[in-house]
């Protein structure tokens, strides 16, 4: 796979497409983390606990 990335930017040596690609990536992990903050936001707004004690096990 990075192999591949080196060949794409070889080829392109620009920094469109390292911003094209930075941009995707950071796309991707926030949509990853997505449903735990909003786990975290019902959770609390359910159960009325604070968020200080999300670590804790009920």
């Amino acid at each position: 796979m990075l192999n591949l990335i080196r060949q794409l930017l070889r080829a392109c040596r620009g920094t469109f497409f390292v911003v094209v690609l930075m941009a995707m990536m950071l796309a991707t992990a926030m949509s990853l983390g997505a449903p735990w903050a909003l786990s975290i936001i019902i959770d609390n707004i359910c159960r009325r606990t604070p968020a200080s004690s999300l670590g804790e096990v009920t």
